[in-house]
């Protein structure tokens, strides 16, 4: 059997992304401002100019100025660029690399599982079930990174990616599993679910629960092994409390 390969995601977080880019900004704009002004008060042409701030920037270093307006701006560079790459790092690299560190935690903790359950989707539904089975025995698949990492957190095993593709859900081991769980909230992706999980591993047994009652046919097509409508449930428990509850006197 061939091992399976579970490598992280790759992702780039909204936030890290502006961030990354108001840091070349800020960047280019030291070496465009420091350039023309070292240029106008240094007496230098500017490509002179532009190689002595890129030299300054990168703290190599560089022939001493010319004049003593030179040697400041020289030193006001150098603060500003020693300051965007502080900057640079704490806010850029630091969480960069921890979101790879956890990724690759993910994956690892995740190629281990054996005879595990795939719980696909963090619905409400979802939620319950992972609070009542060992975490130790349940792989979340899930397609944001931030539940991921909160999952992560409260000592779940968990993965990002798309659990409507066979891709994602053979990183997950359906076919080392014994049951998956289509969990999500929508119920076309639970049927894209059953239909992929089948198609990976047709003796694996799938759970999925349906939202709208009009979908409990279409899932049944999907060849879902065991079809759960907590809304059925919930109206089914009503009745049955009104039933037994003895009638009040007119």
């Amino acid at each position: 059997m061939n091992r399976r390969r579970l490598s992280p995601m790759p992702y780039i977080p909204g936030e890290l992304r502006s961030k990354t880019l108001s840091h070349l900004v800020a960047i280019v704009a030291i070496v465009v401002a420091g350039t023309l002004v070292f240029a106008l008060v240094d007496g230098q042409s500017l490509g002179d100019s532009f190689y002595f701030i890129v030299m300054v920037m990168t703290l190599i270093g560089a022939a001493n100025p010319h004049t003593f307006a030179g040697e400041l701006v020289a030193i006001l560079v150098a603060v500003l660029s020693v300051g965007v790459i502080l900057s640079f790092m704490t806010q850029i690299l630091g969480p960069a690399a921890l979101t790879a560190y956890w990724g690759a935690h993910r994956a690892r903790k995740a190629s281990r599982m054996k005879n595990h359950i795939v719980l696909c989707g963090y619905s409400d539904t979802a939620r319950v079930i992972l609070r009542h089975l060992p975490k130790d025995q349940v792989l979340v698949v899930v397609k944001d990174r931030a539940t991921a990492d909160a999952l992560t957190e409260q000592g779940s095993a968990a993965m990002v990616g798309d659990y409507e593709t066979v891709e994602v859900l053979r990183r997950a081991g359906v076919s080392e599993s014994r049951a998956v769980i289509a969990a999500s909230p929508e119920d076309s992706e639970n049927a894209f679910i059953c239909l992929t999980s089948k198609k990976i591993a047709h003796d694996v047994p799938v759970y999925a629960t349906v939202s709208s009652q009009e979908n409990l046919e279409k899932l049944r097509e999907v060849k879902a092994d065991h079809i759960i409508s907590p809304a059925l449930l919930s109206a089914e428990a009503i009745l049955k409390s009104l039933a037994a509850a003895p009638s009040s006197a007119a």
